[in-house]
């Protein structure tokens, strides 16, 4: 049985089939390789077949979906193949360093983590940004580390977290006991875009544990025409349901309910505590990146409007500036010094001005379109 299963998702993935093979190239070995088609209509699943028949002495899983289900549940269908003590997503149109699934192994085994993240490169064509982790975020994983996890950490390091991309919302970088998996049914959801970004949502409230590698092992190519940089009604669907799993894997997670008492499910006014003001404001800030990404015509942009309306009147969330006293609405962060000392004021003073505005602007655009 080997120690690592490796699931690669593909759909309509013939161009890039011939790099499949850099990963014998790692120098790990004690893997499987699980390849799972989402029914492509290119040639993606003959070509896997003949694959697997060019290395038969090699742990290769094939398996296709019966319908189109997308990546997050071509993922899911890949962890049931899996017969590893640990599991990793890969893209299968990206590279990787040949010590990447070595050095990700090492370091569960000598922490004992439930799950290891690594660095990346991005690579948007001939441009390319190396992505590591900042001293805070090492130092706020040793302090969820210290706590217990996310049941018992500070409020403001799982804040950091879940919120910030401290940990990147991608599971190619991230390497899971597959038991955690398991006993906390953690899947994938079924919609086409966010979905990595709840995985690793409910990945991080499961953990008692998370171990980092502060380097570039993964090299990840950001194309164009990906779901993430769709802007149509489809992803439109997708970004609210994103959100409201978020919030909802929040409320249910034991132990650590964002809101204040049991009856403030219903009490939009009881809401402040740092989970939630980190999730609203990651809430504006998701829609008005996608309405920037998305101008469209006026109706287009009333269409979005109505259905975040929607959404705030659904989950009784305050979107008036009144919630917000007018000191915070300033930006008085600025006038802090950006010492150690002073990091948490100013970072929670940075946050609500930002939510300022961001409230400011949607109530701004709610009276231009007649939806106040």
């Amino acid at each position: 049985m080997p120690q690592v299963s490796v699931v690669i998702p593909l759909y309509n993935a013939l161009p890039y089939l011939d790099d499949l093979p850099q990963v014998w190239a790692q120098t790990y070995t004690d893997f499987e390789l699980i390849l799972v088609d989402d029914c492509s209509t290119d040639g993606t699943w003959e070509r896997l077949q003949s694959f697997q028949a060019a290395f038969p002495e090699k742990e290769i899983v094939l398996a296709r979906n019966e319908r189109n289900l997308g990546p997050g549940g071509t993922r899911n269908y890949g962890l049931t193949r899996c017969s590893g003590q640990y599991v990793i997503f890969l893209d299968g149109d990206d590279h990787y360093e040949p010590d990447f699934l070595e050095k990700m192994v090492e370091e569960l085994e000598r922490t004992g983590a439930d799950l290891v993240c690594c660095g990346a490169q991005m690579h948007d064509g001939a441009a390319k940004v190396t992505n590591l982790f900042s001293p805070l975020v090492c130092a706020q994983v040793a302090q969820f580390n210290t706590d217990g996890g996310s049941t018992a950490t500070n409020p403001f390091v799982l804040r950091t977290l879940l919120f910030q991309p401290s940990l990147y919302p991608v599971p190619w970088n991230k390497m899971v006991r597959c038991e955690l998996l398991r006993t906390h049914h953690i899947e994938f959801p079924h919609f086409k875009l966010g979905e990595d970004k709840c995985w690793g949502m409910q990945v991080v409230l499961a953990a008692n544990k998370i171990a980092l590698v502060n380097e570039a092992l993964y090299h990840h190519l950001t194309r164009p025409n990906s779901l993430s940089s769709a802007a149509n009604e489809s992803a439109l669907s997708d970004i609210m349901a994103m959100l409201d799993f978020e919030l909802q894997a929040l409320i249910n997670n034991v132990g650590y309910s964002i809101y204040t008492d049991v009856d403030s499910k219903l009490k939009c006014a009881n809401r402040s505590t740092p989970l939630y003001d980190a999730w609203y404001l990651n809430y504006w800030d998701t829609i008005f990146s996608f309405m920037e990404r998305s101008p469209g015509p006026p109706e287009w942009q009333r269409h979005i409007l109505k259905c975040c309306l929607e959404f705030c009147q659904q989950h009784h969330l305050d979107y008036s500036l009144k919630q917000l006293p007018a000191s915070q609405r300033m930006g008085w962060y600025r006038l802090l010094p950006k010492g150690a000392a002073w990091a948490q004021k100013r970072t929670q003073l940075k946050a609500q001005y930002r939510l300022a505005r961001f409230l400011r602007r949607f109530n701004q655009l709610l009276a231009a379109h007649h939806l106040s």
